[in-house]
This record gives C-alpha cells, sequence and structure tokens, in this order.
C-alpha cells in the first residue's frame, strides 16, 4: 500500500476466523506496515483505560516507554480500568475484558474523536492521516457498542479507521462500512502454547467440561432434580465468565463430537434449536436479567430432546 493510498483511504478492516487461528498476528504486520509508510516507530506501549477518567497510568512494553513513575493517583485509577495498545498510529482495546460494559467503554473511547485528523502525525507529510481504533475479540461487542461504532464511522469517515478480529461474519448493520479479510487454520496459538509449556493438556479445557456434562446429562434421569443440577452447571458457567455467544458454539461443538451416539431425528434437532438460539453467533449481547432464561431454555430443550428420542 503506498503512501498516497494510505493518505487518502485507510479502510475499516475485519480480520476474521477461528481461535488462534493468526488475525491477531495479520492485524499486527498490517499495523507495522502503516507505521513503516509513516517513517515512524511501531512500538507498543501497554496503558489503562479507566471509565471515569479514560487513559491512565502508562507503562511500556516495547524498547521506548512512558516515564514510570507516574502519580499515585493515576495509578489508583488504573487498576480499576482495562489494559489497551498504544502506539504513534493506533490504540487497541480488547472487548473481552470489558465484561458486560463494553457499551461504556466503547463510547468513551470513540468521543475522544470530533473529526480531525492525527495531529501526532502531521509531521511525517502524511495528509489526514487517520485515528486508529483497534477492538480485538470484536464479536462479543453488543448492539449498543455496533451503533456507536457506526455513527463514529459515518460522522468521520475520513479522519478514522477501525480495525477488529472477529470469529464470526460481520452483522449486516455494519457489514458495507468494513473490509473483511478471512484468516484461516487450526488453533496455531494453543499448539504454541502447548510447545512453551509441555504440561498444558492438549483438549481445550471447556471441551473437556462440556463433555463431562453431556455424559452426564444422557444418564440423568429427567426430574426436578434433573432442573436443578442443570441450573448449577449453568451457575458453574457463568462463575467461569462463559459468553452466551461461546456457550451456544462449544453446545454446538459438543454436538458434532457426539454424533455417531446420536440418532438422526436428535442430532437435527439439537443443531435446529441451536440455531434458533437469539444472539448465538455474537455481536448480540443479552440483558443480564434475561441470561438464565435464555441459558436454562436452551439447555432443557437439549435435555429434552436427548431424553425424548430415548424414550420413543
Amino acid at each position: 500500500m503506498s503512501q498516497e493510498q494510505l493518505d487518502a483511504a485507510l479502510p475499516n478492516i475485519v480480520w476474521r476466523g477461528p481461535r488462534g487461528a493468526g488475525k491477531f498476528t495479520a492485524l499486527q504486520e498490517f499495523l507495522e506496515h502503516v507505521a513503516a509508510s509513516l517513517k515512524v516507530p511501531y512500538v507498543i506501549q501497554t496503558k489503562r483505560w479507566s471509565l471515569a477518567n479514560g487513559s491512565v497510568a502508562t507503562g511500556a512494553t516495547g524498547t521506548e516507554g512512558a516515564d514510570a513513575a507516574d502519580d499515585e493517583d493515576d495509578a489508583e485509577d488504573a487498576s480499576k480500568g482495562i489494559p489497551y495498545e498504544s502506539t504513534l498510529i493506533h490504540r487497541a482495546f480488547d472487548v473481552a475484558r470489558m465484561s458486560l460494559q463494553d457499551k461504556n467503554y466503547v463510547a468513551g473511547i470513540l468521543s475522544d474523536y470530533t473529526g480531525t485528523s492525527s495531529v501526532l502525525l502531521g509531521c511525517t507529510g502524511a495528509t489526514q492521516q487517520k485515528h486508529i481504533v483497534v477492538f480485538y475479540h470484536a464479536h462479543l461487542l453488543s448492539d449498543e457498542s455496533l451503533l456507536l461504532i457506526q455513527e463514529a464511522l459515518e460522522k468521520y469517515p475520513t479522519t478514522l479507521s477501525i480495525m477488529m478480529t472477529s470469529e464470526f461474519p460481520l452483522p449486516v448493520r455494519i457489514s458495507d462500512l468494513f473490509f473483511e479479510i478471512p484468516v484461516g487454520g487450526p488453533d496455531y496459538a494453543r499448539k504454541e502454547l502447548c510447545s512453551k509449556w509441555p504440561k498444558t493438556p492438549v483438549a481445550d479445557s471447556w471441551n473437556t467440561f462440556f463433555d463431562g456434562a453431556w455424559d452426564a446429562w444422557t444418564v440423568m434421569e429427567p426430574s426436578v432434580q434433573a432442573v436443578v443440577e442443570l441450573r448449577r452447571w449453568i451457575y458453574d458457567c457463568h462463575l467461569r465468565n462463559l459468553r452466551w455467544s461461546d456457550f451456544i458454539q462449544l453446545l454446538f461443538e459438543c454436538t458434532l463430537r457426539h454424533r455417531q451416539k446420536l440418532s438422526k431425528q436428535q442430532y437435527t434437532a439439537i443443531l435446529h434449536r441451536l440455531a434458533a438460539a437469539e444472539g448465538g453467533s455474537g455481536w448480540s449481547l443479552l440483558p443480564s436479567y434475561r441470561m438464565p432464561i435464555a441459558w436454562e431454555g436452551v439447555l432443557l430443550d437439549v435435555f429434552n430432546i436427548l431424553h425424548k428420542q430415548q424414550e420413543s
């Protein structure tokens, strides 16, 4: 990409693919290319973003960084926020760290951009150099956050560029605003982790957890006590901060692994139920008061499908 292209139309990009396939690496390589084109160093610093005070308490993770002697007040505020990446050309935030407050974080982050180009890069000769904001695990964003992103991109198309990584395709609402790059392959990140730490279990811990639960469900007799056990299992998932869309995905993968033990009717019925789950493909955060009902509804339906087919 030439300097003229970077100046004229730095696109909004989403790298889409499965976990560990290399979306983060591809995005970082692109940002390094942008920095090289602008002839500025690409040095990542780790800072913290507080909902109350915005960007506070800086700590460097690269070869260059901010002063390590931050004020005590800033350090105290920083402990309440989330870490994010910062360089001369971009800021990057992980949606997975925002919990159920992503719309508040996104609103605060985007409020910093009011239509002006990047002043820090003015000395590079770039004309109308855009601000770059990155969201990792963007499929965990809520509907409200998507509206904020859509509004910002429509208001400031020439001065703001948003880049994201996602495990799911973009929703129709913002798909026309982004250039999508597919990233395929196995879970390289997990392979690297297992090679670095040989004692790491080869199987994903969530898959093991779901397989154990599936085996228990198949032998559990339908009763009031079974409902209590299913609720207890859901509560365990919530304690581990398992998100709704991840729950649907893991249950889908678990169904695939146990396909040989299911009848055709069971297999088809379970897949249809999971496909009909609201917000199961990401980009839709269920309100907290609806979560227990949604989880119980899906899980009880799957449980009933297993046992009704067994009885017949």
